[in-house]
Parts: C-alpha cells; sequence; structure tokens
C-alpha cells in the first residue's frame, strides 16, 4: 500500500505541472477519490486472507485433535498384535499351540473366541472353554498378550481352520489360523510275499516317511509278538537310525528256522504299520510253496483270464 501511495503522489506532481492553468481542484478530488477505492480494494483481499489463515489453522488443530483422538481410542481398544494368516504343520499324536496375540485385552473378558472353522463350533470364550472335549485348552499367563489355544493328541480329524475371533466397539475381525495334521508311514522293502532259505539270514530294511518328529522307539512284531526288545529267540538284531524326515530300521535274522515263517510288522507310535508275509524252506521246497501260493498281483491276473476265459465259452457254445 505505501509503495502505491508514492506511486501516487509522484504521479500527481508530474500531472500538476502538465495541467498548469487548468482546474485543478476538481481533477484532484477525482483522484483522490480514485487513491481511497484502490487502497479499499488492496487492503481488502489481505484482511479476507488473514481470515482464511485463521480458519485454515483453525481446521488444522481440529483434524490433528481427531487423528490424536483416534490413536487413542485404537490404543485402548482390543487389537491383534499380527493379523497375518498363519499356517501350522504338526504331528498326529502331538500337541497343537495355536497363538493369538491380542493387545488390551483384560483376562476377565469374553470379547475373544476360537471358532472351529469347518463346523462354525465356538471352542472357547475368554477363559472359558465351550467344549467337552478335554483335549482343548486355552492358556493365557497373567499379563500375557498371547491367547493360545491347545489341543493335546492331535487327531486327524482336526486338521483345518481356526479363528481367533476378537469383538469390540469397531467391529468383529478375526485371526486365520490353518492346521495341517501329518501321519507318518512306515514302508517295508520289498515284496509282500519274501522266501528264505533254512539257516539263511534274514534281512528286512524298514523306512518310516513323513516324520515331523523322530519317534522314541521302533517296534518290529512277529504276528503279535514284540522282537527286538526281549525276544526269547538269539540272532535277532535291529539298527535303527534316524536321518531326519525319515527313520531307517533294520531288522537281522540270523540262522533263520522254520519258526521263523510269518508276518512280520513295523510300527511306532502314531505310525501307520506296513507288514511282510517271510516263508523259511529247505532247498526245492521254495518253488514249490511259491506255486501254492501265488501273489495278489498273480492271483488278480489268474481272475482276470479265467473271467475272459468265460466269456469266450459262453459266446462260442450259447
Amino acid at each position: 500500500i505505501r509503495s502505491h501511495s508514492t506511486e501516487f503522489e509522484r504521479h500527481t506532481r508530474l500531472f500538476r505541472k502538465r495541467m498548469a492553468g487548468r482546474d485543478l481542484d476538481l481533477i484532484l478530488l477525482a483522484l483522490v477519490f480514485i487513491h481511497a477505492v484502490c487502497n479499499f480494494s488492496l487492503s481488502t483481499p489481505n484482511d479476507e486472507l488473514n481470515v482464511g489463515n485463521e480458519d485454515i489453522d483453525t481446521a488444522t488443530e481440529f483434524s490433528w485433535e481427531a487423528m490424536e483422538n483416534e490413536a487413542i481410542v485404537k490404543e485402548i481398544l482390543p487389537q491383534f498384535a499380527n493379523n497375518t494368516i498363519q499356517n501350522y504343520s504338526l504331528q498326529i499324536g502331538s500337541t497343537a499351540f495355536l497363538s493369538c496375540r491380542v493387545a488390551n485385552i483384560p483376562r476377565t473378558s469374553r470379547a475373544l473366541a476360537w471358532i472351529r472353522r469347518k463346523d462354525f463350533k465356538i471352542l472357547t470364550s475368554g477363559l472359558l472353554k465351550y467344549t467337552h472335549d478335554d483335549r482343548f485348552l486355552i492358556l493365557n499367563r497373567e499379563g500375557s498378550d498371547d491367547w493360545i489355544l491347545q489341543i493335546k493328541f492331535l487327531q486327524k480329524s482336526d486338521e483345518g481352520g481356526y479363528e481367533c475371533q476378537l469383538s469390540n466397539e469397531v467391529g468383529i475381525t478375526s485371526l486365520i489360523v490353518n492346521l495341517k495334521v501329518v501321519v507318518p508311514r512306515a514302508m517295508i522293502a520289498g515284496r509282500n510275499d519274501i522266501y528264505f532259505e533254512e539257516g539263511s539270514t534274514i534281512t528286512l530294511v524298514c523306512n518310516i516317511e513323513e516324520l515331523l518328529e523322530a519317534p522314541s522307539y521302533v517296534f518290529w512284531y512277529h504276528g503279535d509278538k514284540m522282537i527286538n526288545y526281549g525276544a526269547s529267540r538269539g540272532g535277532i538284531s535291529v539298527d535303527t537310525k534316524f536321518l531326519g524326515h525319515y527313520t531307517q530300521t533294520v531288522l537281522t535274522i540270523q540262522n533263520a528256522e522254520d519258526s521263523d515263517t510269518g508276518n512280520y510288522s513295523c510300527t511306532a507310535r502314531n505310525v501307520i504299520t506296513d507288514s511282510i508275509s517271510i516263508f523259511v524252506t529247505r532247498g526245492n521246497n521254495i518253488a514249490a510253496i511259491q506255486n501254492r501260493n501265488p501273489s495278489k498281483s498273480e492271483r488278480f491276473s489268474y481272475s482276470v483270464i479265467n473271467f475272459v476265459l468265460s466269456l469266450l465259452s459262453y459266446a462260442i457254445f450259447r
């Protein structure tokens, strides 16, 4: 505004020199009026701008205050520490500990529930249990944010999705936990029926696969009798090696006898058992026994051949 006033005065003096002898009073009056109008128009936007700045400052303060209040609410309300989907792979018979970390929730609250998704069964609510299955238990230590669903003696039927559900003033949120139950399997190498000559050495190799936990013991049975621990017959030995995700066990029977004939099984706790048939014979009796005891595949082939021959006979002689 000051720069405009100085410029106005300079132009006024110049104008007086040029307009000497004319009606200066009228002209000056007109210039004064124009000057007043210009000052008013120049000052008005600044006043308006000042008012606008105050409004902006007020709105900004309000916005920050709202954000701070929202942050405080979020800190106070129960919420998941991590809501990323979790995946567990556990061995059958073991114990599962499914974790759900929730902040700002008292132990007496029932706002947190564990739900089995395949049948939408409510298992727990707060520290209360809503299932008669004693294998399920909710664990939460005083002062801990971790609410753990414990499942003991895992079964294959326990496999599937579980939901840790949290209810608060904002709404319902969930954490999904997927549980896979792995069942190890024993596999004895060789055919279903194996023949040994009397006096020879019987060697059976069994691999237990898909192990997540090494078994404490591996058992060999002859019929229903365990033979690798406290067997009365001498010459029996078992060599077991734990090799990461599988276990290998080798049964050795020295100086095979006729009494060693029978069914042999390899197994461990919570493992699918595999079995094999052993025949101890003398000399050429092996061929005779094999003829008298065809394998499963041979018996199936004979059945198919007989069926085809029956159809041909019916077609020819009907």
